[in-house]
């Protein structure tokens, strides 16, 4: 039997935590009372990367994209209109700090 297709590309680490706090940040959204959903982004069959949506009050929607070829983020406010365009670097865990001590 062959395996599934892959549905996503990795994920970096900390990745869907640092998007929802900076959607939250743009409309000043407690991070606690919402969510935000990641659906993956497929390009000719194969995952490209990640898009993720905030719902808040009044129908406000959220998004960013992710692309995992370049590891750059992009952030729309909810007119649609981008924002913000970042690389996405991992903040250093704590295990990490560890070993290069």
């Amino acid at each position: 039997m062959t395996e599934p297709p892959e549905t996503s590309p990795a994920v970096p680490t900390g990745l869907h935590d640092y998007v929802h706090r900076r959607l939250c940040g743009r409309e000043n959204l407690v991070p606690e009372l919402f969510r935000t959903v990641a659906r993956p982004l497929v390009r000719r069959g194969a995952p490209c990367g990640t898009r993720f949506e905030l719902c808040g009050l009044r129908d406000v929607r959220l998004t960013a994209v992710w692309d995992a070829s370049h590891n750059v983020l992009y952030f729309f406010d909810a007119r649609g209109e981008r924002f913000c365009r970042e690389p996405f670097v991992p903040a250093a865990d704590d295990d990490d700090l560890r070993a290069a001590a």
